[in-house]
């Protein structure tokens, strides 16, 4: 089984938004994971937690990963018609 990869990545210095494609009963959805960057000992780790000093490129991050799953989504509102708690 061949690993999903996000269909659209957003990099603003070291903080990531990997855009990813659900296809589900409702139609296709997106959602959004966010990570920080980092290197240590010559490995690069990311990892889901935020300093103060990453919460600007964190908001533009968000911003631009809005702005492209409007560009990409036929009915931008319908993502907010789903139901709390469905599993996708």
């Amino acid at each position: 089984m061949e690993k999903t990869k996000p269909i659209h990545t957003i990099r603003i210095g070291n903080i990531q938004a990997s855009i990813w494609e659900n296809d589900t009963k409702y139609g296709v959805l997106y959602n959004t994971t966010f990570s920080r960057v980092y290197e240590e000992k010559g490995k690069v780790h990311g990892s889901y937690s935020f300093a103060p000093r990453d919460l600007y490129k964190l908001l533009g991050c968000l911003f631009e990963a809005r702005e492209f799953i409007a560009s990409v989504s036929p009915t931008p509102s319908r993502q907010e018609d789903t139901p709390e708690g469905d599993e996708f």
